[in-house]
C-alpha cells in the first residue's frame, strides 16, 4: 500500500524525524542542566585527585583548617574565599 505516495520512503523519514526530535531534546535538557549540583567543578581537579578520603576516626579529630581545606579540594570554596576564612582561623587561634 502506498502511504500518500511516498511509500516505504515516508515511513523512513517519519522514523527519521522522530529521532531528529528526540536527539534534540536530549540536547536542549542536557544544554539546560549541563551536570548535578553536587559535582565538584572541574577546576579542582587536580588538588582532587590527590585529596586522600579521611575516615570516620579521622573526622573526629578534624580541625577547623583539615575541615576547609577539604572543602577548598572538593570545589566548595573559591581561592579568595579559602584565604579569608583561613585567615580567620588561624587569627582566632
Amino acid at each position: 500500500m502506498m502511504m500518500m505516495g511516498f511509500g516505504v520512503f515516508g515511513l523512513f523519514f517519519m522514523f527519521l524525524f522522530f529521532v531528529v526530535i528526540i536527539v534534540a531534546a536530549v540536547a536542549i535538557i542536557s544544554w539546560l542542566f549541563p551536570r548535578p549540583l553536587s559535582t565538584p567543578s572541574q577546576t579542582n581537579s587536580i588538588h582532587r585527585s590527590s585529596y586522600r578520603q579521611t575516615t570516620n576516626t579521622e573526622k573526629e579529630h578534624e580541625t577547623a583548617l583539615d575541615i576547609l581545606k577539604r572543602r577548598y579540594v572538593l570545589g566548595e570554596l573559591t581561592k579568595e574565599e579559602f584565604e579569608m576564612l583561613k585567615k580567620d582561623i588561624l587569627q582566632s587561634h
